[in-house]
């Protein structure tokens, strides 16, 4: 009787059988396993196309979807997860970004026709005039400029003082915090005092100029003591913390993001005028609906949050489900006391309509507001392009590392190839007068090659970093050339893109990589001719070195397409080597996911005798091929200081950092000792690093998001704080 249920009567005195035979769940041995009805009054089950649909919703929203899978699992299968894992594949993380996608896509189209933007009535001209400030500066306004930062770092003081605020503070903490926050208003009064006075003609045109004198205002009026001494108090030092706005437009990365984002406030103002009416609407609606149908307090004595009593505790309900947050407390609930009506299909119905219309497209709208802002010029995307092109080209490929669908087909792909995968020829040709031309849809301009005897021929202004000798950085730079050799590698200097403003002409820029490329070359040979020894690999192997040759034949180079005075390698070996290499990696991580602690505690416990154990002699089995891996590419190539150097590669420095966990973990598994063994335990999950180079779209990805966009994803994130 694996299975029981109440009689009569809900005791355990009456039990009855149940299910006759149990499904995933087997009842214990001396346990009893009691069947009882679905939740919420038997509306929530798999039962019926109706229902199943509900809950099919409710996995999509990704909202307590883990309830409904731990019940399946409880009743069912372990397997029952899948399902639901599936479900949030296709359709949370797909679907749905589809849905964003399509609705962006929209918004898109109509700015497109109307020439302005989808949620404003005004048209704005895409050229926005610029007019320059001519006027000689006064002294005054000479010391404002000079001394922002220092009325920042005094905003930093202020907020970090209110954030010593605790509930049980001593009376010297408080009075200092208070003190603190009286010296910081003052200071920030004669601040905009100064501005005032320096530039009283144009104050009012600026609007920082206007807010901050509503916050001076206000901030200062609060501290009156018939204020300052009062409950409203604590609510008003809203408008002394706000003042953070003036720390994130003093850091540049995030100045751009916010002025970005807050460009289109009159469309951000009137979608959340539209969604609180939309909200409101479908509150009267759910009001009408199922007033009287949920009690204030259920059977248990337990209030119901959400009754639709009131049009104020109906708004707060539609509200909840709007953002998602336990919106399946307000669905069952429904359903639940509706069942006995026969109506529960009405009030599901209406709940996931507006859910549906609410969080799926309301909400994602916002998305598409913020989207406006962001939109480029067809110029400013083929400056992009260049950019990116440029920067894959440099640092982003990597042909050291094969990915693993290349070796599966021996590098003869099926799909259209990757300009950048056919070598330095292709590049060389790719960088030419007329296809750049032709790229830039340009063909009757003039020709990108530049004369010597024009700015920018025969030398290398771009490339190689210009000396400031004016200010901090020019102090600095001389104290740096004291220590650091002055002149430049040509091989390991990024080119950087000089122009007259930050929206830098394609054109030029195409003129500036035509005449660059040349130049770098010619700086690499030059460089090369006065440092022989540079291209000697672990300053014992030069480039005729038999040793070096053998191992280059063995990898690719280990950064950028070709080698410097060096040879191809061979592709048989070559794809037999990474193939060896690829198999160790998923032998390794396979290992690394059976082993776990548990799983050596109780080997150990089984196997008192054996001080080394088989995990340990694997582990050092794998430590010692991707050793010689390393050690064979860095003879191929060098360290660091070689033009194709091995640490000079993104994935280089990621696959030594792999290798010394390894390391560490061997020589502590050897040690034996529990406590060094748990502190470094955690560098195993540092092995699934190598399986990024399983593809190269997984490998791009990487890194254009983590490694150029982790700056930009810095900066977003730096203003959460703020905010």
């Amino acid at each position: 009787m694996p299975w029981v249920k109440f009689g009569n009567f809900n005791s355990l005195e009456g039990l009855v059988p149940g299910a006759g035979k149990g499904k995933g769940f087997i009842c214990p041995r001396g346990s009893l396993c009691l069947q009882q009805d679905n939740p919420s009054n038997g509306t929530v089950n798999f039962d019926n196309i109706l229902q199943s649909l509900e809950l099919v919703f409710v996995i999509m929203s990704a909202n307590t979807f883990s309830d409904l899978m731990y019940q399946a699992m409880a009743s069912d299968y372990q397997q029952a997860a899948l399902f639901f894992g599936a479900g949030i594949m296709i359709m949370t993380l797909w679907l749905t970004n589809l849905l964003i996608a399509v609705i962006t896509s929209s918004f898109q189209i109509i700015r497109e026709e109307s020439k302005g933007s989808a949620f404003t009535s005004d048209h704005r001209s895409p050229i926005q005039p610029h007019f320059d400030d001519r006027t000689r500066k006064s002294t005054l306004q000479r010391v404002v400029e000079k001394t922002k930062l220092l009325f920042t770092l005094i905003i930093v003081f202020g907020l970090i003082c209110q954030a010593c605020r605790s509930a049980r503070m001593s009376p010297s903490r408080e009075k200092f915090i208070n003190g603190a926050e009286i010296a910081v208003t003052l200071l920030l009064d004669v601040e905009l005092s100064a501005r005032l006075a320096s530039n009283w003609r144009n104050f009012h045109r600026s609007w920082a100029s206007l807010f901050d004198l509503g916050l001076a205002t206000i901030t200062t009026v609060i501290l009156i003591p018939p204020i300052r001494h009062t409950p409203a108090y604590w609510w008003l030092t809203v408008f002394q913390i706000v003042r953070a706005y003036r720390i994130v437009l003093a850091v540049p990365m995030t100045r751009k993001l916010i002025l970005l984002v807050l460009g289109n406030a009159a469309g951000i103002a009137n979608l959340m005028l539209f969604v609180f009416l939309m909200t409101f609407l479908v509150s009267i609606f759910a009001s009408q609906l199922f007033r009287g149908e949920i009690p204030v307090f259920n059977e248990g004595g337990e209030l119901n949050r959400v009754s639709f009593f009131t049009i104020y505790n109906s708004f707060l309900g539609m509200y909840q489900i709007l953002s998602s947050e336990n919106w399946t407390d307000i669905l069952y609930s429904v359903t639940s006391y509706a069942h006995g009506y026969k109506t529960g299909w009405i009030g599901a119905t209406f709940l996931i309509g507006w859910f549906t219309l609410s969080y799926f497209i309301l909400v994602n709208m916002f998305i598409a507001v913020i989207q406006e802002n962001f939109d480029v010029s067809e110029d400013e995307k083929r400056l992009e392009q260049v950019k990116a092109f440029l920067q894959r080209k440099e640092l982003g490929h990597n042909a050291s590392n094969l990915a693993l669908s290349s070796i599966f087909n021996l590098a003869k792909s099926r799909r259209r190839r990757d300009p950048l995968d056919y070598g330095p020829a292709m590049m060389e040709m790719l960088l030419k007068d007329a296809v750049v031309r032709d790229f830039l849809d340009d063909e009757n301009a003039e020709p990108l090659q530049v004369s010597p005897e024009n700015d920018g021929a025969g030398r290398f202004p771009s490339t190689f970093p210009r000396n400031s000798s004016s200010g901090l950085v020019g102090v600095w730079q001389r104290f740096k050339n004291k220590f650091t050799d002055q002149e430049p590698n040509p091989f390991y200097t990024s080119i950087k893109f000089d122009g007259p403003n930050d929206t830098l002409d394609p054109r030029q820029m195409a003129r500036q990589v035509v005449s660059a490329t040349a130049a770098r070359r010619k700086a690499q040979r030059g460089y090369l001719t006065r440092h022989p020894d540079y291209n000697t690999t672990l300053y014992l192997f030069p480039p005729t070195s038999k040793l070096r040759r053998f191992c280059q034949r063995l990898v690719g180079p280990a950064r950028g397409f070709e080698r410097v005075d060096g040879v191809d390698p061979n592709k048989v070996a070559w794809y037999a080597l990474s193939a060896f290499v690829y198999a160790c990696v998923v032998a390794m991580v396979v290992i690394a996911c059976v082993t776990t602690p548990l799983y050596q505690r109780e080997y150990r416990e089984v196997h008192q005798a054996d001080n080394l154990n088989w995990f340990v002699w694997t582990d050092l089995a794998f430590v010692l091929v991707f050793t010689l891996e390393a050690a064979i590419k860095m003879i191929a190539d060098g360290a660091f200081w070689t033009p194709n150097a091995y640490l000079r590669s993104l994935w280089g420095v990621m696959d030594t950092l792999v290798l010394v966990t390894l390391w560490i973990n061997v020589v502590t598994l050897f040690i034996n000792d529990g406590a060094i063994s748990r502190a470094v335990g955690a560098f195993k999950a540092l092995r699934a690093l190598r399986l990024l180079n399983v593809s190269n779209s997984a490998r791009d990805t990487f890194h254009a998001v983590i490694i150029i966009g982790w700056w930009k994803i810095f900066g977003v994130s730096s203003t959460l704080p703020l905010t």
